[in-house]
Formats: structure tokens, C-alpha cells, sequence
């Protein structure tokens, strides 16, 4: 996988006696992880490929292609130690590479406001890199974590995706997971929220589970894939995916639309819920 360049490269040029340097300004780009500074602290710009933290232009995506990851799942490797607002978040190493697990510090919130309309502010499976859902390896998995009881995850992206979900064109053991479980608080604005669901992508399987405290609203009836779904995938009745959605102790949720199955607008063999406009449901 090769990232996007977040600098273009100073051009000097040679005019007359003198010279001209022309420089440009950061371009949005992906960062990636690296573990390289001998710290695991967000704040440390030796951690991440480009010398910097990341910034509010700054798709983040932790792959093991470029370092920091470790052989035991639930194991913390990057510490958020200071408050961060990014563009997206993208977790794509397979378990059989090994684990990330990300920890909130107390009092610290990771904000994700995406740059770029409709797209994925937090993207889970071995595709997460690129963006793009592709089908993988037949057992390929991805476990990413985020944990912290006293820390917060906001994401603000009215037209954005959560996407979590690994699809494969062959039944197998293939599934992408974002663990929540022990993070304080997760709080959500976005067009739609995917768990293993994506026509047409071919069985695609996804869990997420939910933090202690949650918020989840989603965008209105009358969107493409509105609301969240689960398990839905392929143009046939054997090519779907599968889906699940874990609450935590408090979750709200604000949505128009909950599906499970095959595609949206009435398909046979569809199952969904439409819910009351604006509707709103606190779980304890």
C-alpha cells in the first residue's frame, strides 16, 4: 500500500542570477502509525510517517505495513494524550499481523470531522486504507480497539460512514470488528452506519461494539443506505452479509431507519425497520 504524498516537494528554480524556492501547503492526505519514536504518545510526531501529529486534513490509518503493532489483541500501543480533531480514521491490519489498540487518555476526546463529503469517517477491514471496500481473503480479519473509561470519541460528519465490514466473495471465517467496549463515551453524527452491509459487495461481515455511554444519529428516510444496518450484501440470496451491533450500558439513538438483510427500498427478502421520522430511543 503506498500513501498519498502529504507535501508537495519543494521546486527550485533557477532564475537569472538568483533562484526562487516555491513551496506549498500540506495537502489532505493519510497518516500512518509507526511506533518509531521510542514513545506511544499521539502528540509525538516521530510516531507518524511524516514527522507530525495528525491534524485536522489527516485521514489516520493504522497498518502494520508501517509499523507499531503488536501480537496480543487488547494490548495498548498509541496513547491520546492530548485532544486531536482529524478528517477520518481507518484501522486495516489483519489479526494474523497483529492488533492496534488505542487508548483515550482521561479527559482527552478524539474528534473526527471528515474533509471530504460523504466519506468515511471511520473505516474498519483490510480495504480501510484505500477507502474503498474490496473483497479480501477468504479468513481475512480485523480487530481494531479503542479503549479509555474516562475519554471520548466524537464523530461529526453529517454526510459521512461508519463502515465496518470485510467482505469476501467465499464463505469463510472473514470479519472486521470495532471494539468500544471500554471507552467512557461515543457520540456519532452521520448520513449512515454499516455493519457488514454493502450492496453489492459479496458477504461482507462486520461487528461493532458500543462504548459505555452512546449517541447515535443518523440521517433522514429517502438516502441511498439511510439510518444503520446490518448484515446486508450481493445481488443474490446467498451472497449477504452479516452484521452486529453490541450496545454498552447507555445508548441513544436518533435515526430514522434500522435494517438487517438484503438491500434497502423493498427488495424481496428485505427485513427492516422504518422508524418514526426524527425518532429517538434511549437504552439502558
Amino acid at each position: 500500500m503506498k500513501a498519498s504524498t502529504r507535501y508537495l516537494h519543494a521546486i527550485g528554480l533557477t532564475v537569472g542570477l538568483g533562484s526562487v524556492l516555491l513551496c506549498s501547503a500540506p495537502l489532505s492526505a493519510q497518516t500512518f502509525w509507526t511506533g518509531n519514536a521510542g514513545t506511544t504518545n499521539w502528540s509525538d510526531g516521530f510516531n507518524w510517517i511524516y514527522g507530525v501529529p495528525p491534524g485536522l486534513s489527516d485521514n489516520v490509518v493504522f497498518d502494520s505495513a508501517y509499523g507499531g503493532v503488536v501480537g496480543t489483541q487488547g494490548l495498548v500501543n498509541n496513547f491520546v494524550n492530548s485532544p486531536f480533531t482529524i478528517s477520518q480514521l481507518g484501522f486495516d491490519t489483519l489479526t494474523t499481523s497483529g492488533y492496534y489498540t488505542t487508548q483515550i487518555n482521561p479527559g482527552m476526546t478524539v474528534s473526527i470531522v471528515p474533509q471530504t463529503a460523504s466519506a468515511n469517517a471511520i473505516a474498519v477491514g483490510a480495504w480501510a486504507g484505500t477507502g474503498t471496500p474490496v473483497a479480501g481473503g477468504v479468513n481475512d480479519q480485523v480487530y481494531a480497539t479503542i479503549v479509555g473509561a474516562n475519554g471520548a470519541l466524537n464523530v461529526n460528519g453529517a454526510s459521512g460512514t461508519i463502515r465496518i465490514e470485510q467482505p469476501d466473495g467465499t464463505s469463510g471465517s472473514h470479519w472486521a470488528t470495532l471494539d468500544l467496549s471500554g471507552l467512557g463515551t461515543f457520540t456519532a453524527t452521520v448520513s449512515n452506519i454499516l455493519l457488514g452491509a454493502d450492496f453489492p459487495l459479496t458477504r461482507p461481515n462486520g461487528t461493532l461494539v458500543l462504548a459505555q455511554t452512546n449517541t447515535l444519529t443518523t440521517g433522514a428516510w429517502g438516502a441511498a443506505i439511510p439510518g444503520i444496518m446490518l448484515g446486508c450484501g450481493g445481488a443474490s440470496s446467498t451472497d449477504g452479509g452479516a452484521g452486529n451491533l453490541t450496545l454498552g450500558q447507555v445508548n441513544s439513538f436518533n435515526a430514522d431507519w434500522l435494517g438487517g438483510g438484503r438491500p434497502p427500498r423493498g427488495l424481496a427478502g428485505h427485513q427492516h425497520a422504518r422508524l418514526p421520522h426524527g425518532y429517538h430511543q434511549r437504552l439502558l
